[in-house]
């Protein structure tokens, strides 16, 4: 398909924030952003027919769809990831998946500086990854070439895995983890910290922005799309 026209939903739901957007191609047509305590099963697909329903389309109108993969809630991935596979599978639209990490950096623009998207993983734990930008885009620094671009640790941590990658340059925080804990990361990172707590969560217009150029390509198999958990559910461990 042609990425510059193609009518796509995004949608995002890595925290308690469950965010859509309706795009063709680089244009917004419709956003909604829902603050849910209890969780997105219950209003996710109302929501996103709602959202259609008000531009007067379905989904069967949608030349694609995309989904933020994470990390953060596993409930949440779990419900928008199955939501949008059934949508997918029922309507035969093609489904890509982006980094929710990805989304929530390009939520800010500070000058000169690093951007570490940072989101609380509970217990005393975060979710993070470093962004550098290159133009107009925030591009994910590798900490090591053997391992993926994010991880999860303490926050107190985050100050070793960062401490010689470009040293002279600050770096700001973004989301609930830099929220949660920028006590412990000023302590830790001194002056080199700075926040930007203002974007709290990854948004769908931000997912969107990213999976534009994927919608040139074939889509990958709704078999191999997984959520991004990077540590193991409860399930898992007991």
């Amino acid at each position: 398909m042609k990425a510059e026209s193609a009518l796509f939903l995004a949608v995002e739901t890595s925290t308690l924030t469950q965010s859509l957007a309706l795009c063709r191609g680089p244009e917004l047509l419709a956003e909604r952003e829902l603050e849910l305590p209890r969780g997105h099963a219950a209003v996710l697909l109302r929501s996103v027919h709602e959202l259609l329903a008000e531009q007067r389309l379905g989904v069967a109108d949608l030349d694609a769809l995309v989904v933020g993969l994470g990390p953060g809630s596993f409930t949440g991935l779990r419900i928008s990831l199955a939501s949008l596979k059934g949508l997918a599978l029922a309507f035969e639209k093609p489904l890509y998946g982006v980094s929710s990490l990805w989304a929530l950096a390009y939520r800010v623009k500070p000058a000169d500086a690093l951007v570490c998207a940072c989101t609380d993983a509970r217990k005393g734990e975060v979710y993070a990854a470093l962004f550098k930008p290159e133009g107009e885009e925030w591009l994910p620094l590798r900490l090591s070439p053997d391992e993926a671009f994010d991880f999860v640790l303490p926050p107190r941590e985050l100050a070793d895995r960062f401490m010689f990658v470009e040293p002279t340059r600050p770096i700001v925080f973004v989301g609930t983890g830099a929220q949660v804990y920028e006590q412990s990361l000023r302590a830790s990172m001194g002056e080199r910290a700075h926040f930007a707590l203002e974007a709290l969560a990854p948004s769908a217009v931000h997912v969107a922005r990213l999976a534009l150029p994927l919608l040139a390509s074939p889509a990958p198999s709704l078999a191999t799309l997984e959520p991004r958990y990077i540590r193991p559910s409860e399930a898992e461990l007991h």
